[in-house]
């Protein structure tokens, strides 16, 4: 499907974060958004930690309780995160998260194989988006 088609058939063009929004709009489909301004908007949802993080990811979870402190905390305060940013140039903490980041990849693969009977290889590099079909 040409990019043309994508927007002139979208209702709304959303980037994930206000700069991803920027790119669109200035650069990336800059004669769209003269054209249909409207289409575009910025609508960041954000992570929910209690739900995303602790429940749908709980290996990750569990890494940044090791680092960072108890849950309960981290949940409620989300600038305790911050510390992290020490770590990013940490080749075994930056290790221990591929890893999890795989283990992760390879359960999708597995469920996807069991419901789908479609192998896909779990190195690879997946573009997922999900939307509740109630809201």
């Amino acid at each position: 499907m040409s990019k043309r088609c994508l927007i002139e058939t979208s209702q709304k063009m959303n980037g994930v974060a206000a700069i991803h929004s920027e790119i669109l709009k200035n650069d990336l489909f800059k004669n769209f958004y003269e054209l249909w301004p409207e289409k575009f908007q910025n609508k960041t949802n954000g992570i929910t930690p209690r739900r995303w993080l602790v429940n749908c990811n709980p290996d990750l979870g569990d890494f940044i309780c090791e680092k960072v402190g108890p849950v309960d905390q981290w949940i409620r305060n989300m600038e305790l995160l911050q510390s992290l940013k020490n770590s990013v140039n940490d080749h075994g903490i930056l290790t221990a998260l591929m890893k999890i980041k795989l283990e992760n990849k390879r359960r999708f693969a597995q469920l996807v194989k069991k419901q789908y009977n479609i192998e896909i290889n779990p190195e690879a590099m997946f573009d997922i988006q999900v939307r509740s079909l109630s809201a």
